[in-house]
């Protein structure tokens, strides 16, 4: 048993002295660089309707309108900064029965039917149709429904045509009814 004790010590005794001599003659070189000023600027994206954040005021405003007719409304579209994946969404889409006429009280239809449900809309930006008119998409189902205008290049105009028809079979129970709604207009960065 001692003889076992004795060759445990000298075998642990010459591990030790191989470690010790071992980081002894061990070197590494090395180096450090530095790299300094790095800055970090977050992108912008700012959507301009014709030329102006949040436009004020009214953009379509279609009076007078008649069976068969159509009103176009050019609006300006404009990226800034970084190119965009525009949309536009009709909401708050409101009808209201307006000014009774007397042939609109005859009508058996009056107060029944809502106008926007007659309202063709067509979208078209610069020469691309998003919404063809042979689709016959009314106003009223598109009510908060996005509509993709595709990826705007930044800083062009692009020119973003609506166009309403108030279709042909409306009869007298539309006659000064009255159909309100709101256009959002968005930009989601790519």
């Amino acid at each position: 048993m001692r003889n076992r004790g004795a060759l445990l010590g000298s075998v642990m005794l010459i591990v030790l002295a191989s470690m010790l001599v071992g980081a002894g003659t061990t070197a590494y070189f090395w180096d450090t660089e530095t790299s300094s000023g790095n800055t970090f600027t977050a992108g912008k994206l700012d959507l301009k309707v014709n030329a102006k954040d949040d436009p004020i005021g009214v953009l379509v405003d279609l009076d007078d309108m008649k069976p068969c007719d159509w009103k176009y409304v050019t609006i300006t579209l404009h990226v800034m900064d970084n190119p965009a994946k525009c949309w536009i969404k009709f909401t708050a889409v409101v009808s209201s029965e307006g000014t009774d006429t007397e042939p609109e009280l005859a009508d058996p239809n009056n107060g029944v039917r809502e106008i926007e449900d007659y309202i063709t809309v067509d979208v078209k930006i610069d020469d691309t149709v998003i919404i063809n008119p042979a689709e016959d998409k009314k106003l009223g189902s598109l009510e908060d429904v996005v509509i993709d205008l595709g990826t705007l290049n930044a800083c062009v105009d692009y020119t973003l045509e609506l166009s309403f028809h108030l279709q042909e079979d409306v009869e007298n129970w539309a006659q000064g009814d009255i159909c309100t709604f709101s256009i959002v207009f968005g930009a989601d960065q790519v």
